[in-house]
């Protein structure tokens, strides 16, 4: 029998010639449901996950350990995760379901256990899930941006000067500080998360203020209020403040996922000089760099700790009392955020990285 003319053409086309294979879950070529998924599981010990779907902590790697410590309900997570992996997809879909229980459910299980829960659900509850799930202020259409000029990115602001509002704000609050005792430093959101979490006694010594994301996205709103904020960090720690009260930023992503992302776009960005105007406050990605940019304050005594390591070790035998007004800069990743997970894309270039901030903080001054 004769083909049609227009399926021989269809059969032409490149997309049509590809090759398509069996799922073949020993190599990876499976998208659900893999034999080799791990399976779910969870174990709370003093208030901390000591074990997360079969791997014991001192297995975990780096994001096991920030999903284990900042992205899981520990309160929660016995009691959901004892909750079939169907009763859960059951609530996603059932209208009866509040959006809260769910997310109240949901807080406390694994990622091997979310993935249970996604392989009960086919193709049309996965979309009434997100329809429900998904928050909204406002009602959206969908868009789609093809061409950079398009959809420019309005505005490209410094973090630098969120850091220098919260520097500004920190030599507000050293004359206040009356008693004698030790002031932590809250620009590291690991090290606040750190100190709630495992010295829940330091709470009153960590420095009540914003941080500098948050000093930043305040100050813009107020310039652009109805500007969409997207972060870009060094540390993936900067997405548990998305959650905090009064957050005005949008959307935080790291270095490298930016740097991903416009080589993806075929974006380069030509080097220059270090700038004759520099913004000091760029040296705050540096350990050191806070203490520095405060300057000599009378009547108190600063010290920089950066690593999670000694940082632990110094909240572990820190006994305010027995200190006379201090201030402690601590940064949870050694040598400041300037060698974040997501700073350092070349890794082992960790003087380079220095020696760039240093250039972009003082300018040409730096090499005089």
């Amino acid at each position: 029998m004769r083909r049609s003319k227009r399926f021989e053409v269809l059969d032409q086309r490149p997309v049509n010639k590809d090759g398509y294979i069996n799922e073949w879950p020993e190599m990876g070529f499976v998208a659900m449901k893999s034999p080799y998924d791990p399976k779910p599981s969870v174990r709370v010990e003093n208030g901390q996950i000591v074990e997360l779907d079969g791997k014991k902590r001192e297995d975990f790697d780096f994001l096991d350990t920030f999903i284990a410590d900042y992205a899981i309900n520990i309160a929660r997570a016995e009691q959901s995760m004892k909750i079939s992996a169907l009763d859960i997809a059951k609530m996603i879909v059932d209208i009866h379901v509040s959006r809260k229980e769910v997310l109240e459910v949901i807080s406390g299980i694994t990622p091997a256990k979310m993935t249970e829960v996604i392989n009960e659900l086919n193709v049309v509850e996965l979309m009434m899930g997100m329809q429900k799930m998904r928050a909204r202020k406002k009602p959206g259409n969908q868009a789609h941006i093809t061409n950079l000029k398009d959809d420019p990115v309005q505005i490209a602001a410094d973090a630098a000067e969120g850091a220098s509002l919260m520097t500004a704000q920190y030599k507000t609050l050293f004359p206040e500080q009356k008693e004698q005792g030790v002031m932590i430093s809250s620009a590291c959101p690991v090290i606040v998360q750190l100190v709630k979490k495992h010295y829940p006694h330091l709470l009153g010594n960590l420095v009540q203020s914003a941080s500098m994301m948050q000093f930043h996205a305040n100050y813009l709103k107020k310039q652009y209020p109805k500007a969409r904020i997207v972060y870009v960090s060094p540390c993936i720690s900067a997405m548990s403040e998305l959650r905090d009260s009064g957050n005005e930023v949008d959307y935080v992503i790291t270095l490298e996922e930016l740097a991903q992302w416009m080589k993806k776009e075929g974006i380069s960005i030509t080097e220059k000089e270090p700038e004759q105007i520099a913004y000091r406050s760029r040296e705050i990605a540096i350990a050191d760099g806070l203490t520095d940019l405060l300057g000599s304050v009378k009547g108190i005594r600063k010290l920089s700790v950066s690593g999670m390591e000694q940082c632990r070790e110094v909240l572990e035998e820190l006994h305010p009392e027995d200190f006379a007004n201090c201030f402690l800069e601590m940064y949870a990743c050694s040598g400041g955020c300037v060698a974040g997970p997501s700073f350092q894309m070349k890794k082992g270039h960790y003087l380079a990285d220095v020696f760039a901030v240093k250039n972009a903080a003082f300018g040409k001054s730096f090499h005089e």
